[in-house]
């Protein structure tokens, strides 16, 4: 199973940081509990969505580029409920005619939250009927309910720790299921680098140090889970679609 990893677009608090560093401390003023992309992120997606059918198509020959139907080489989009995440899928669901499922599994660490003086730190989430609203080439995911997806409390490190082996485990199920799948996967920046981790069998730790995979906005990472289990690391950050002024983190 082919597995592309998409980090999401440039969102508005990504654009508070430009230089790589994070918001992620819940006080911080400028940080919103779940943001928009900007315009800049918006230009990614689009040059990514416009870039994708091109690039994929050199994995094939000649004849296979006449025979296939499909515009990408990916078969089908998950991605994170987080708006950004849901913002970036929607533009590749449209510009590529791909059948996309939001998953409530694939957040950034810590889920949605405020911890602004005066702010509630619990927040809910977009609902069924937001989603589905504003992002209608999004499929909502059939085990939630009508209300916000999140709705509880900040998680914690370990939390997401827990929540890539399990994902993790998913994919290599999937793999043996689906051995020849080629998915999209639209999500996060911190949660990635876990994921990836995880996938590759690197220490996850939560103080800095170690193998630390870093993406920019719409980076692309692929890796391959093979029969029998192995997985393999295609390529990791990859940015063709992206001109230097473009670049963020």
């Amino acid at each position: 199973m082919e597995i592309t990893f998409i980090r999401h677009a440039q969102s508005e608090n990504n654009a508070q940081v430009p230089h790589g560093g994070s918001l992620r401390a819940s006080s911080h003023p400028l940080r919103q509990p779940d943001p928009a992309i900007t315009a800049l992120g918006r230009e990614q997606i689009v040059r990514l969505a416009a870039f994708l059918p091109s690039w994929w198509d050199l994995r094939l020959d000649r004849e296979q580029r006449r025979l296939s139907t499909a515009p990408l080489g990916l078969q089908r989009l998950h991605c994170s409920l987080m708006r950004r995440a849901l913002q970036s899928a929607a533009v590749l669901a449209e510009a590529l005619a791909l059948p996309t499922t939001a998953r409530a599994d694939l957040h950034e660490i810590g889920g949605i939250y405020d911890g602004r003086e005066g702010a509630a730190l619990r927040q809910p989430g977009m609902t069924r009927c937001a989603v589905t609203t504003e992002f209608p080439l999004v499929g909502w995911p059939a085990e939630l309910g009508q209300g916000g997806w999140w709705c509880r409390e900040a998680e914690t490190f370990a939390e997401a720790a827990e929540r890539a082996a399990r994902f993790a485990g998913w994919l290599r199920e999937q793999a043996q299921v689906e051995p020849a799948a080629r998915l999209g996967i639209i999500t996060h920046g911190g949660w990635l680098d876990l994921l990836l981790r995880e996938l590759l069998g690197q220490p996850i730790r939560e103080q800095q140090g170690g193998i630390r995979f870093s993406h920019y906005n719409t980076g692309m990472t692929r890796v391959d889970i093979l029969r029998g289990g192995r997985v393999v690391l295609r390529f990791q950050n990859r940015v063709p679609h992206l001109t230097a002024e473009l670049l963020s983190y």
